[in-house]
């Protein structure tokens, strides 16, 4: 027991409090163990966080998706790989006037169509041409690619007759260089071919009055030695047609006659008056009204113009035919007439 005594004495309690105890070494910086393989439930929760991953992402995509449904994406198209429509309302002297060649130029100068024309697939595939794709509507930006040899911009999609029809009248109807004759081709091909079984379900199909489908139609049935009078079939216009169907039930053969006749003049006729000579009204500012003169070793002979209703006015300088001279002038003259 003294001994229990003794160490219990030796102990010191000071005022202060214990005394400090000594500070803890510093303990090295733990070192990663190396990475066991993953066990069974790992994976499964891994291929879990993946499939949700997976899940948001393809939910994205098809939110960006279907802000593109119903939209049409154009492409470039070998223009040789495309044919006219059945139904084109482009007649062959469209593509030489003015207008084309400024579009064609255009497209030159932009390196392509900047406005996509529509095609669609032909059944069955290529045709005996090579072709693959029909016209919907855009034959004169297809013409203009063709001719410069580079690629067409196209919107392709599937297209029923009808629906091809009815896009393009209704696309090419608004554009100012579409004549009143080539709309009146189309029409009467549709109704040929029984695309629509009458004349009124054609006009409402395209939304348009059965009356000038109708005028459209009396120009395009007009015989050929009528249009033949025009210079271009393009000048046409639709209140015409009445007139001249009216003029033909008058008296055909003259009509007729006077057309043939018109057909062969060179100058020709600007078209308001040749509608003008097959109706039998006046003429008005014709090429015909710019004199011709006729001279002979520098001296002024006569003066040749056109007067109204196609007339010849004929003006003779004086002492040109001599007063002794002047009955065999007349027979001559007479003479040449009749044989017209």
């Amino acid at each position: 027991m003294s001994k229990f005594k003794d160490r219990a004495a030796s102990i010191r309690f000071d005022e202060d409090g214990e005394a400090a105890a000594p500070a803890p070494a510093a303990q090295p910086e733990p070192v990663a163990a190396p990475r066991s393989p993953r066990t069974g439930m790992g994976l499964i929760a891994a291929s879990i966080t993946m499939g949700r991953d997976l899940e948001t992402e393809n939910n994205s995509l098809k939110e960006k998706l279907a802000s593109f449904d119903g939209a049409s994406v154009a492409r470039r198209l070998d223009p040789k790989l495309i044919r006219p429509s059945a139904w084109a309302n482009r007649n062959e002297a469209s593509f030489a006037t003015e207008s084309f060649q400024a579009l064609k130029q255009d497209i030159a100068d932009h390196g392509g169509n900047e406005q996509a024309i529509k095609v669609r697939p032909l059944t069955g595939g290529r045709d005996r041409q090579g072709a693959e794709y029909e016209i919907v509507f855009g034959h004169r930006r297809h013409r203009a690619c063709l001719e410069l040899g580079i690629e067409v911009l196209a919107i392709v999609e599937d297209t029923s007759d009808v629906e091809l029809f009815v896009g393009m009248e209704r696309e090419n109807r608004h554009r100012d260089d579409l004549s009143a004759w080539e709309q009146g081709v189309m029409y009467k091909r549709a109704l040929d071919s029984k695309l629509f079984p009458s004349m009124r379900q054609l006009a409402s199909s395209i939304s348009r009055d059965v009356a000038d489908v109708s005028r459209a139609i009396v120009l395009a049935d007009l015989p050929s030695e009528i249009i033949g009078a025009f210079g271009s079939p393009l000048e046409l216009q639709f209140r015409w047609a009445t007139p001249l169907r009216q003029a033909m039930d008058r008296s055909a053969d003259a009509v007729m006659a006077t057309a043939r006749r018109l057909s062969k003049e060179s100058p020709r006729r600007p078209g308001k008056a040749v509608f003008e000579a097959l109706v039998g009204e006046p003429v008005v500012a014709t090429a015909r009204a710019v004199p011709v003169q006729l001279s002979s070793g520098g001296r002024l002979l006569a003066t040749i113009a056109s007067g109204k209703r196609g007339a010849l006015d004929v003006h003779i300088e004086p002492g040109v035919v001599p007063e002794a001279a002047r009955d065999r002038f007349l027979d001559a003259l007479r003479q040449l007439l009749s044989e017209g």
